[in-house]
């Protein structure tokens, strides 16, 4: 089967090697990447006993490149003709064995195998809906990777002259490591670096032992299933931030709402607050009515009347509330003339001292205010004292 340049490889495969024996196979697979690197380094392979147990490890979400070698695969030379597979066939047809075939410009590398060695492997991979991307036999695959003329001793000897195909046998003396550019491959890593170059690097001369029919359905089942995947993916991402930007929306709307909760309970204890504090306030304004601290009948009221009165030029002194009617005498009872206030001070002109003894006895509390002494003490300054009498 010719691989198409202009098909798309995936991203990687399964090889899976099936190691033919009388009685029974053996299988291992090691996962190849389109960019994998380090073909001349071991490979990690892991070995399975059956197909349940392959899927379990390697899964079958990625497409499975299968390569048969040991018991029942024949290797032959045939000259570049048409119908050379038939030249190779002692019993049976074509359709009977699977080929590996690489053809140079005289001759062909061919590996074949029959079908009835291993359809029952196939079908059961089948059965599991497993993406087959490749069937390869033989040392065929091998070819890809060497020069025009060189000459590998692995599990085959492969000489290849001047691009045509020399010897391709069995090797029945030690096998060596195979030069190239990339480093020395021993025969695990010859396989897997030419099986990785046959999937991902296709080339016009290289046909596999699966049918272009059911390899083209495989791309297309495979690349249907990507997207379903995809699909799924994107689906399940989407709802996983929408899930978690609902969590996290829930969260912060909870945080508000416990805010806001708290903001109220706190507002709920200011209000309560504020109206123990107007209460207060009332009880304390109807105490000071009652007090009678703002009456005339005050001492604080006419202090305050008086202090508001005085003019910026006057310095006040001394000022007496109630003064004493007779000095003070032993064992007599003091007596308070309650219609009288004394006031005494500064004042550096007559003129304000007047306008202010004008202004006092406007008031109505105020009956008279009478000058008891002014006396200059320089041309800026004089001493005063007034009387002011209360009305009853």
């Amino acid at each position: 089967m010719l691989f198409k340049t202009t098909y798309h490889a995936p991203r990687k495969v399964v090889l899976l090697q099936v190691q033919l024996e009388q009685q029974e196979m053996r299988m291992r697979y090691v996962v190849i990447a389109k960019k994998s690197t380090g073909f001349a380094e071991n490979i990690q392979w892991t070995t399975v006993e059956d197909v349940t147990e392959l899927l379990k490890k390697a899964g079958k979400n990625i497409p499975y490149v299968i390569h048969f070698t040991g018991f029942g695969v024949l290797a032959r030379i045939a000259e570049n003709v048409p119908n050379y597979k038939e030249g190779l066939l002692v019993t049976g047809n074509e359709d009977d064995f699977y080929f590996s075939c690489y053809e140079l410009k005289g001759t062909v590398g061919v590996s074949f195998i029959r079908r009835s060695l291993v359809n029952a492997l196939l079908e059961e991979l089948t059965a599991q809906k497993v993406f087959i991307w490749g069937i390869h036999t033989g040392p065929v695959p091998l070819v890809s990777i060497l020069p025009e003329t060189s000459v590998a001793n692995l599990d085959y000897t492969i000489e290849v002259a001047k691009g045509e195909l020399k010897v391709l046998e069995r090797n029945s003396d030690e096998m060596k490591r195979l030069a190239t550019d990339a480093g020395f491959l021993d025969t695990d890593a010859a396989y897997v670096r030419a099986l990785y170059e046959l999937t991902f690097q296709p080339t016009e001369v290289y046909f596999q032992g699966l049918e272009e029919e059911r390899f083209q359905q495989t791309k297309a089942d495979y690349k249907e299933f990507v997207r379903f995947v995809k699909l799924g993916i994107g689906i399940l991402a989407f709802f996983l931030v929408t899930l978690v930007g609902n969590y996290f929306y829930v969260n912060h709307l909870n945080a508000v709402a416990a805010q806001l909760e708290a903001d109220i309970a706190g507002f709920g204890e200011n209000l309560a607050l504020m109206d123990r504090l107007q209460q207060e306030k009332q009880r304390k304004l109807l105490l000071i009515e009652n007090s009678g601290v703002q009456s005339s009948k005050y001492v604080s009221f006419y202090l305050d009347e008086i202090g508001i009165s005085v003019p910026a030029s006057i310095q006040l002194t001394d000022m007496v509330t109630f003064p004493l009617i007779e000095p003070l005498k032993p064992k007599r009872k003091v007596e308070l003339n309650p219609q009288h206030l004394t006031i005494m001070g500064f004042s550096g002109s007559s003129k304000v001292l007047d306008d202010w003894m004008e202004n006092l006895e406007r008031k109505e509390w105020i009956s008279s205010v009478e000058l008891i002494n002014y006396v200059r003490i320089n041309d800026q300054k004089a001493t005063f004292h007034l009387l002011v009498k209360i009305k009853e």
